[in-house]
């Protein structure tokens, strides 16, 4: 009986055994499967800030339309992560899928960050969203520009989502960034933060760009600030044109393409802008080959990005990252230079430009996949970098100030007694002149009283040209006389020269009435120029007396008078018409000059004047010199 019982227990045991090892395999095998064919799922539930969707992600190449595809099943993929090395090219479709886990009827908000692609995106196998125009050929495939994020309401606990990517316009294929989901609320948030910061610091940046290329515009001496200037506004234009693209909002019918190229070209100008910048900051510690090697190379990358087809000059990144690098180490090189010099500001330029090296570099991994990272940071490194360089030239030019300062005071003092010496020098000539003038008008004094002698015993005929030589030498006397009573001796005050003038000839004639009619306005003439009028104004009256009745001569009207700035006029009036004589007068006779009219002329031509004869007066044009002399 025990037996039986024993027998009875075993056959139970191996059939539950059997059971056993067929439900275990069972679950192993349903175990495998899944792990193997299963979509990747990532929690989505729970947001203190937007979640990266790194994945993995479900990955095959070609278009899949449904997420149940098993082809999207057989491998997975991290991203940010370019895919053309799986494809063996990067003008070809490619599909992305991932579950999310999800709260039902709690909307969320999706941003793809912008692949450089076409792409279509479903949400449990319905299309939400699309950007540029699938082509039947891999090579037609035009991208376009979508900068909206993608709201949606999940309901259910999984959602998933396919991304469809096709691309005939770049090297790369696949996400330089992570696409990233978040509550509509949260990615509001971080969108506006995002946008804020950016565009606050492309406004600084232009502003910084602005001021410098004014400060060359004041001071062309040192090209520091312009370069400085302008590789700032670039900078601004190479910030403003990616991540946020604050770039499309300002010009909204901005292509794909066109974005392309201004983000390449404004990263490509950096290079030659501070090679200048460096050149202009430090030309003694730069290497002039190196300078137009980078000069070069720039204008060569410049030329594809700006001209070739956006295929064309994309794969050539990987190459200008290289140029880059080996230009951060030319770049320590020439700042190692300067502060072992101690040039102004070079240890500042030197940490922050070595700071900046390493956000470079870490960009440049980033774009190449190298690192798995999610923000670009050379911009923030180039911010810093440009407050440095700003301080540097606002060191610059402080120490310029400086030196300014003090040679414009030893300039001062050193004009100043130049001024001094100068004056005393003035001084000195004045005395002399002054000293000079007394002694020619007392000579000619002397030689008036030595013709008045011979007059006394001079037949008629001689006595007439003694007293006219006397006239003559009294107007030139006269014009000595008045620099004597004037404080300046290198002009003459025309007023008080006629009237000493007048004066003295109603003494040599007193049949002749003179009227002069003083100007309202001091003028000041050359003295040699005052003595040629003296001896004019003392020939027109000779002149008259001789054509005229001596029991009835006409009385001699003078008067002065301003024709414009520099000139003035003088008006003579003795009753005769004297245009016939003037116009029929020769002006020398072998070369030396007549008394009269021909005397008149040549004096007229000395002084650099105009004489012009009306028939009731004539008119002496000469200039003279401001009122304030």
């Amino acid at each position: 009986m025990y037996k039986q019982l024993s027998v009875y227990l075993m056959t139970i045991l191996d059939k539950c055994k059997h059971y056993f090892n067929t439900f275990f395999t069972f679950l192993l095998f349903t175990f495998f499967t899944t792990s193997l064919y299963a979509i990747p799922t990532m929690d989505a539930t729970n947001f203190k800030e937007p979640l990266e969707l790194r994945g993995p992600w479900g990955f095959s190449p070609g278009i899949i339309s449904h997420a149940s595809a098993p082809e999207l099943q057989h491998q997975s993929i991290l991203l940010p992560h370019f895919v053309e090395s799986k494809l063996n090219t990067s003008q070809s479709e490619v599909t992305f899928a991932l579950k999310l886990r999800t709260l039902p009827n709690i909307p969320l908000t999706l941003d793809l960050n912008e692949p450089f692609s076409v792409w279509k995106l479903y949400i449990n196998d319905i299309l939400v969203a699309q950007s540029g125009k699938f082509a039947e050929h891999s090579t037609d495939h035009k991208a376009a520009i979508y900068r909206k994020n993608i709201t949606f309401t999940p309901t259910s606990e999984t959602t998933t989502l396919l991304i469809q990517l096709a691309n005939s316009e770049h090297e790369h294929i696949g996400f330089y960034q992570t696409p990233t989901v978040a509550s509509t609320e949260i990615m509001t948030q971080s969108y506006f933060k995002k946008y804020l910061f950016e565009t606050v610091i492309t406004a600084l940046l232009i502003l910084v760009g602005i001021y410098h290329i004014g400060l060359f515009a004041v001071w062309k001496k040192d090209k520091a600030p312009l370069w400085f200037g302008i590789l700032s506004l670039f900078v601004a234009l190479r910030m403003s044109s990616t991540s946020e693209m604050i770039l499309v909002d300002v010009f909204d019918s901005l292509s794909w393409e066109m974005l392309l190229r201004t983000q390449y070209i404004s990263g490509l100008l950096s290079l030659p802008l501070y090679v200048w910048y460096l050149d202009s900051l430090y030309p003694n510690q730069i290497i002039r080959v190196a300078k137009y090697f980078y000069f070069t190379i720039a204008l060569f990358f410049l030329m594809l990005a700006s001209f070739f087809p956006t295929l064309t000059f994309t794969p050539f990144l990987l190459t200008y990252e290289f140029v880059y690098l080996s230009f951060i180490i030319y770049t320590l090189i020439v700042l190692f230079r300067a502060v072992s010099v101690k040039e102004t500001g070079s240890l500042l330029a030197f940490v922050t430009f070595v700071i900046l090296s390493g956000l470079l570099i870490h960009d440049f991994l980033r774009f190449d996949n190298v690192i798995a990272s999610s923000t670009d940071i050379a911009p923030y490194g180039f911010v810093l970098y440009l407050i440095a360089q700003a301080a540097i030239l606002l060191q610059r030019y402080a120490q310029t100030f400086t030196l300014i300062e003090e040679h414009t005071d030893n300039l001062e003092h050193v004009v100043a007694d130049r001024t001094k010496e100068l004056s005393r020098l003035v001084e000195q000539r004045e005395l002399l002149l002054r000293e000079l003038t007394h002694r020619v008008k007392n000579n000619l004094q002397f030689i008036i009283s030595l013709i008045l002698i011979q007059r006394k015993e001079a037949d008629p005929r001689t006595l007439v040209s003694l007293k006219t030589l006397e006239s003559q030498i009294q107007s030139i006397s006269s014009v000595h006389e008045t620099l004597c009573s004037q404080e300046n001796v290198t002009f003459v005050e025309l007023n008080n020269y006629m009237l000493n003038f007048i004066h003295s000839i109603r003494n040599f004639y007193p049949k002749v009435e003179i009227t002069y009619t003083q100007p309202s306005t001091p003028f000041y003439i050359n003295p040699d120029h005052a003595v040629s009028l003296g001896l004019i104004i003392n020939e027109l009256i000779t002149n008259h007396l001789k054509h005229s009745n001596p029991t009835d001569v006409s009385p001699v009207i003078i008067s002065i008078e301003s024709n414009e700035d520099t000139q003035i006029v003088l008006h003579y009036r003795d009753g005769h018409d004297h245009r016939e004589m003037f116009h029929h007068t020769e002006v020398s006779t072998f070369g030396l000059p007549k008394l009269g009219w021909p005397m008149i002329k040549v004096l007229i031509k000395q002084i650099n004047g105009e004489i012009i004869p009306y028939k009731e007066r004539l008119e002496i044009k000469l200039n003279c010199y401001n009122e304030d002399k």
